[in-house]
């Protein structure tokens, strides 16, 4: 299965509810409810569509991907566009991650208690390119890894005639960096909940 993804998943301790403000503070001016939908339909939104619901403490935005570049900066630093998010969860830990099969483009942006602490940017076309401390989960992967050549280099029980580098492991990276806040490998047993029965509210311009 191919996967296109985009979102921004932002811890949620307060229960905050307003739909309206962080719209606004996301850049969505005049957009107005449209219909009900599922993760498994909005991960990857288009024409303008953004879609919003609340799962395992947590606010999930399935925004465009080109949102994911207000968050890519060359340096651990936050942006206009970040503030306007931090103003509103300061203490919260926010992610945005993207991956698109067709080039195993994968990139995340980790900004914790008002503070961006980690961003990685791979795939077919482009070097790795990162900043911050490797993650948890990143460690638990790397771990996995041999070295051949001088570059890391993969090899799974499933498919032990096979080597992989970094940039084809994509849904490893990104799903692993999604469950950190969701609680749940999004293509793995369990995820039928938060991709078929979770209900979003998808907005649009108007």
């Amino acid at each position: 299965m191919g996967w296109k993804l985009s979102m921004i998943i932002i811890e949620n301790p307060q229960n905050f509810r307003d739909e309206k403000l962080l719209l606004k503070k996301l850049g969505f001016k005049d957009y107005e409810y449209q219909e009900d939908t599922t993760l498994d339909e909005c991960m990857y939104p288009q024409d303008e569509l953004v879609s919003i619901d609340y799962y395992n403490g947590n606010i999930i935005v399935c925004d465009d991907i080109q949102m994911i570049g207000e968050f890519l900066t060359d340096e651990l630093i936050i942006s206009d566009f970040e503030k306007n998010i931090v103003e509103l969860f300061p203490n919260s830990e926010i992610i945005a991650v993207c991956c698109l099969s067709p080039t195993n483009f994968h990139t995340y942006i980790v900004i914790k208690n008002g503070e961006k602490i980690r961003i990685k940017l791979i795939s077919a076309n482009d070097e790795l390119n990162e900043c911050g401390e490797l993650l948890e989960e990143e460690k638990e992967i790397y771990n996995k890894a041999i070295i051949k050549n001088e570059e890391k280099i993969w090899i799974f029980p499933n498919t032990p005639d096979e080597e992989f580098k970094e940039y084809q492991l994509m849904e490893e990276f990104t799903f692993s960096i999604i469950k950190r806040r969701l609680g749940v490998y999004i293509s793995g047993a369990g995820s039928e909940e938060l991709l078929d029965d979770v209900i979003f509210k998808k907005y649009y311009k108007k």
